[in-house]
């Protein structure tokens, strides 16, 4: 091949190279705008033209800064413009970041906008700027923060409204106690066994429906709970909860046991509850063996993880997750009576401090449940 031939076909190289990056610049979704130093177009492509407004025809030749750089931005446009003539190879970065600028008819268009130049002939580089229209992407924070605030005012609606249903019915339920202790003391015994049955079976569910209940109210009250968060002994509120539950403990004859606790920053009434749900889950939730219950705590890199350990009936793992959420049971409420909230209860809890709640157990062997409170003494 001739020296001549060779330099055709190099030209047709580099002509077909140049004609696919043409049509590269000219389709991709990005606008892409070049510029000289003096902030002169000389480049407008097609998405330029759709993100901003103007035709090519009505962008080159213009200025930069009179087309699309609204007033607040213009001393940045100046910076940007003395950063280029500084520049020197091509491809070198310039300023980047999210920008709002001007479309044709006024409005502002949030883009993601990066500088680079390019030298050519090693004359004042070319400036070109790529800008990502970030239009859909703020649409669509926006209709999320809607729809997350929408869900958060349903929320607290439907809060404010289980804590005044399950309040309001407190009352009437006492009164109903009464009415019920007071069949009980007068008639149980006096009439046929069928009655004396009946009664039975209306005692234990009302106690189910008041748990229920007060329970829910407890939810409730856990959602609206103040989070200006003291210290905490935990030590002190493990007391409280055994204390609470002294009927049961004895009737059970439960151990309940501890190794030094940590104090920590937390609203210690949410403590004591936490705890005596535990206790009382490993008394409700026994072997023929009575309970054996043992409260640890360690420290972790920015929390105290504290335990609670049992000998009880255990957990499938497969159900780890499940038992937190709201009315999950897996017993039969005939053999182990409850609402189904309690450990929902001790999820909410734990979330409202910012922490994070786990437990690890087999079938027959116990259950040790974990919860973790950031450590705010830092």
């Amino acid at each position: 091949m001739s020296s001549y031939s060779k330099i055709i076909k190099k030209r047709r190289i580099t002509d077909m190279n140049e004609g696919i990056f043409r049509n590269l610049m000219e389709y991709i979704p990005e606008s892409i705008q070049g510029y000289t130093t003096s902030g002169i177009v000389f480049y407008w492509n097609k998405a330029s033209e759709r993100i901003y407004g103007y035709t090519a025809e009505e962008a080159i030749g213009k200025n930069l800064e009179d087309l699309i750089i609204p007033a607040d931005l213009k001393p940045l446009f100046k910076v940007c413009l003395e950063s280029g003539k500084k520049v020197k190879k091509s491809g070198e970065f310039m300023p980047a970041g999210e920008l709002k600028l001007l479309h044709k008819e006024g409005h502002l268009v949030p883009v993601y906008s990066i500088h680079s130049a390019v030298y050519i002939d090693g004359k004042e580089p070319l400036l070109f700027c790529i800008d990502v229209d970030l239009s859909e992407q703020k649409r669509t924070e926006e209709r999320l923060k809607q729809i997350k605030d929408e869900l958060e005012r349903s929320n607290l609606e439907l809060r404010q409204f289980a804590y005044g249903v399950a309040h309001d019915l407190l009352n009437p339920l006492n009164i109903i106690a009464g009415c019920i202790h007071l069949f009980e003391q007068r008639y149980k015994g006096n009439l046929d066994s069928n009655f004396d049955d009946l009664l039975g079976y209306a005692v234990n569910e009302f106690k189910r429906i008041k748990s229920f209940v007060e329970d829910l109210l407890a939810y409730a009250q856990i959602e609206m709970m103040n989070k200006d968060f003291k210290p905490a002994d935990i030590s002190s509120a493990l007391e409280k909860a055994v204390f609470n539950l002294q009927h049961a403990i004895e009737e059970s004859d439960a151990v309940v046991t501890n190794d030094t606790l940590p104090v920590i920053m937390a609203d210690e009434i949410q403590m004591v509850r936490l705890l005596q749900n535990f206790i009382s889950n490993a008394i409700k939730y026994r072997t023929e063996k009575p309970p054996e219950v043992h409260i640890s705590a360690e420290r972790g890199i920015d929390e105290w993880i504290i335990s609670i350990r049992d000998n009880g009936i255990g957990i499938d793992t497969g159900y780890s997750e499940q038992i937190f959420i709201m009315f999950q049971r897996l017993n039969r409420r005939t053999i182990h009576p409850g609402s189904g909230l309690g450990l929902t209860i001790c999820r909410k809890i734990v979330e409202q401090h910012g922490g994070r709640i786990w437990v690890k157990s087999e079938p027959g062997k116990g259950s040790i449940f974990y919860f973790a409170i950031p450590d705010r003494h830092q």
